[in-house]
């Protein structure tokens, strides 16, 4: 709501006052905000609202970014309840985690299963909500980790649609196809979504068994992708890629636009170019 009602205060000064407002004057309104206005936001850490306008902001400069460059805009929007699903401590303020729960300030504490133990120091919580589960994402600052010994082996992929990649040595990468395995189950849900009525308590819980079925996928190209990283880190000294540029022609074919879609080419290039770097290994990257 916060968050809402910061982005239409920037739009209603803008249209009818020219006037821009940043976040610095936000923030300096929230302990009236606090008093007068909103008093149930004295039960929220003052630094997690501070946050809230954070993000806000963040959007606005991406937004002048990619105006600034020539690429379509995006205009921040409005978030409902189903799109806003987390909150973050950006500091040391208004949590302690003693390695069993997590207390959090004016809320309480809750258990925390670990999935592996944490390093380092932590800098920021982040809790967030996925479907019907909850997560809490420590962000840590850990010492850089030791290069990997050196490889002999140098190797080129190109990421294509046949084959999710073909490397210089031969090899080639099948795509698991983790979507179209899916596909059939997530229909028949997204069609017992739309029977429902909106608003109601069946529509709700068929709504998060689309969510899961969505969140199931992401996971295991995660997974997948996570695999193939590191073995790809492991065996090799330096890596060249190739993406392909999609044909024009294949825009009338929806299926192969799917195809180019789900294999995220860019989500499985992205998160090598910093794990290369940070493993003493080089990474350059052809269009």
């Amino acid at each position: 709501e916060l968050y809402n009602a910061a982005l239409s205060e920037r739009k209603d000064a803008y249209k009818y006052a020219g006037k821009s407002i940043s976040y610095s004057d936000q923030q300096n309104d929230l302990p009236e905000i606090k008093s007068e206005i909103r008093e149930e936001y004295q039960d929220i850490a003052a630094h997690v609202l501070q946050d809230v306008l954070r993000r806000l902001s963040k959007a606005f400069d991406a937004f002048f970014r990619r105006c600034k460059n020539g690429e379509h805009p995006g205009y921040p929007r409005f978030q409902g309840r189903n799109r806003y699903v987390s909150f973050t401590y950006p500091d040391g303020a208004g949590w302690k985690f003693d390695g069993q729960c997590l207390h959090l300030a004016k809320l309480g504490k809750a258990r925390v299963r670990l999935h592996r133990p944490l390093e380092g120091k932590i800098k920021t919580v982040t809790i967030k909500r996925e479907v019907n589960e909850w997560y809490v994402a420590f962000s840590c600052e850990v010492d850089v980790p030791e290069k990997l010994p050196l490889s002999s082996e140098d190797v080129g992929i190109d990421l294509g649609v046949t084959h999710l990649a073909t490397l210089s040595n031969g090899q080639m990468i099948e795509h698991p196809r983790y979507y179209r395995k899916a596909q059939k189950t997530l229909e028949k849900r997204r069609q017992a979504l739309s029977r429902k009525k909106r608003g109601s308590h069946r529509r709700d819980k068929a709504r998060q068994l689309v969510a899961k079925t969505h969140r199931t996928i992401a996971r295991q190209r995660k997974d997948f992708r996570g695999h193939q990283e590191r073995q790809s880190h492991q065996e090799t000294e330096a890596e060249a890629r190739r993406n392909r540029q999609v044909p024009a022609q294949w825009g009338k074919c929806k299926r192969r636009l799917k195809q180019v879609h789900f294999r995220r080419w860019l989500g499985n290039l992205c998160p090598t170019v910093f794990e290369q770097g940070s493993m003493g290994r080089e990474n350059t990257h052809q269009s």
